[in-house]
């Protein structure tokens, strides 16, 4: 599972997000979140 602040990164663009995603997401594959992952990553754009 993918940390909130990671995921941020990822869903932003920043360089370190584009390394988070050649390092964790081949061709086809995806995240698995637990359903209250959202809110930890609205909690980290709130910081």
């Amino acid at each position: 599972m993918p940390d909130a602040s990671a995921m941020l990164k990822l869903l932003l663009g920043t360089p370190k997000g584009q390394q988070i995603r050649e390092q964790y997401l081949g061709e086809g594959e995806s995240f698995h979140v637990p359903h209250l992952f959202d809110l930890g990553v609205v909690q980290v754009l709130r910081r």
